[in-house]
């Protein structure tokens, strides 16, 4: 009984992630468009002694490594965006549940 009951689950488990699928599947981006990411940078001007004098564009961004973000500001994005952050391997089954449910 509760074999097939667990079987049961699991199968519609699988169809209501397999129409999801289908369903976003229109709307989500290509891999190639997720692997080539080339961010705006904005058009900077310098001076003959290079000295930065404007900046020109709708985003202004500067790359940064990962070790030279401080730890207080990885700590403060994690503690906002997924506070389990390293208590699940990656996927949050419990936040996607609550979101579910919410």
């Amino acid at each position: 009984w509760l074999a097939g009951l667990a079987a049961i689950g699991v199968v519609v488990g699988g169809l209501i992630v397999g129409y999801a699928l289908v369903v976003m599947e229109p709307n989500l981006p290509s891999l190639d468009a997720l692997i080539d990411y080339r961010p705006k940078v904005p058009l900077r001007v310098y001076t003959s002694d290079h000295v930065l004098i404007g900046e020109f564009g709708e985003e202004r961004r500067s790359l940064v490594r990962f070790q030279d973000i401080p730890d207080q500001m990885k700590k403060a994005v994690l503690a906002i965006e997924d506070y389990r952050f390293y208590d699940h391997g990656g996927v949050d089954f419990i936040g996607i549940l609550r979101a579910g449910v919410s």
